[in-house]
């Protein structure tokens, strides 16, 4: 059984919050890959960011740095409210974390996606 995209987005948040990176990035793959097509994009940014985590928390800085910036590229055209996701704050906070990884930083990657979602109409 297919879990809606909202549910499924809440879910790989949650995980993603909770520190669960790799399996944010599994529940996060699943609704990229059953996500609109017009979503692609910005759903394959936010599973990045998991895997960008997932990296840093393995101690795979160079892996973390080059998927945090692929997903930003991903996210950059993204509406403000994508589905319930702030990504105006998400983008600064990731932009952040490319600064501070590209100079070799090792502080802690602590980001929390911040999310709201009406269960009576679609957030997009």
């Amino acid at each position: 059984m297919q879990m809606d995209l909202s549910a499924a987005l809440l879910e790989g948040v949650r995980l993603f919050n909770d520190g669960e990176f790799f399996l944010a990035h599994e529940v996060l793959e699943d609704a990229w890959r059953s996500g609109p097509a017009a979503d692609k994009q910005l759903l394959q940014g936010l599973v990045q960011i998991a895997v960008a985590f997932h990296h840093h928390s393995t101690g795979n800085r160079v892996g973390a740095l080059s998927v945090l910036k692929k997903a930003q590229q991903n996210l950059k055209r993204a509406p403000t409210n994508f589905y319930g996701i702030e990504v105006g704050s998400l983008l600064a906070d990731l932009h952040e974390l490319e600064k501070l990884l590209a100079v070799g930083g090792e502080g802690s990657m602590s980001v929390q996606i911040q999310m709201k979602i009406d269960p009576d109409k679609h957030p997009k």
